[in-house]
């Protein structure tokens, strides 16, 4: 999926087109990578989860780590989206961006990384691997044929795009159905239902952060600082609107609360001996 693009772009678009767009991968790769450092730090919790507790029990930890990925997607997606010209701008200067719509099918691409994070770490934990094992052959297959077709008409952003409706296409509706079905016993009608209302809320979100950005009058470093700041900030508020009164929520900060006041204690004790 990931070492194929740069090949076609090359082939079909220009290499000073790849050099534009690793400098966007740079960044991209850089939060993916601390993301996926937060996401699997769960893998042998949720193997602790799955060998002692019950479905019902695992279902209800899947929920509260949706939870946690949701705000991935509303607030680090339409951070990333929003920011990522500007972040390029004071970096190396803005004879190296991108068009809007190009850097819309990265934060799309950014955004479905996110949304299946709960996912994947479950079937690793569980691991559920000989059922979806060909659906990704299939979406690389399915991902390289469309990138040439798109390529061809809509250049670096169909190119783009041919990797997130490859996935759209595939995993992202199979994976789920294999891991409520055949682990949780359940519907999964529930995840999509989540999911497709995160992905709203993170479109909404995402176009207010560019709005915002685009309006307030402050280039250079502090302009970005400025911008990173209020959007940031805006971004969590509206989660927290969303989630506040939310069940899965309030069980994840309750489970928070705990973790930190254990922290503390055992603090506390080192102090005292």
């Amino acid at each position: 999926m990931n070492g194929t693009t740069n090949i076609i772009i090359s082939r079909l678009i220009g290499t000073i087109t790849v050099g534009l767009y690793s400098n966007y991968t740079t960044v991209i790769n850089m939060i993916t990578g601390y993301v996926s450092i937060a996401f699997n730090s769960f893998t042998s919790s949720i193997g602790n989860l799955i060998v002692k507790d019950s479905k019902e029990k695992q279902l209800q930890v899947f929920k509260e780590i949706q939870t946690i990925s949701a705000w991935f997607c509303i607030v680090i997606s339409s951070c990333v989206y929003a920011l990522l010209n500007a972040f390029i701008t004071v970096w190396i200067g803005e004879d190296f961006l991108l068009d809007d719509v190009t850097v819309i099918a990265i934060g799309v691409n950014f955004f479905l990384t996110c949304v299946l994070n709960p996912i994947w770490i479950f079937r690793e934990a569980a691991g559920i691997y000989r059922k979806t094992k060909y659906i990704m052959l299939i979406c690389a297959v399915l991902n390289i044929g469309l990138a040439i077709l798109l390529g061809h008409y809509f250049g670096l952003c169909g190119i783009l795009l041919a990797g997130a409706i490859s996935k759209l296409l595939t995993y992202i509706w199979y994976e789920p159905i294999v891991l409520f079905k055949d682990f949780f016993d359940h519907s999964p009608l529930y995840f999509f239902g989540n999911m497709v209302f995160i992905t709203a809320v993170t479109v909404g979100v995402s176009a207010l952060l560019y709005y915002i950005q685009f309006s307030i009058p402050i280039s250079g470093v502090l302009g970005f600082v400025v911008k990173g700041l209020v959007c940031f900030a805006v971004s969590n508020l509206i989660y927290l609107a969303i989630y506040f009164k939310n069940k899965n929520f309030r069980n994840l900060f309750t489970r928070i609360k705990n973790l930190a006041a254990g922290f503390i204690r055992s603090v506390k004790k080192k102090k005292v001996k």
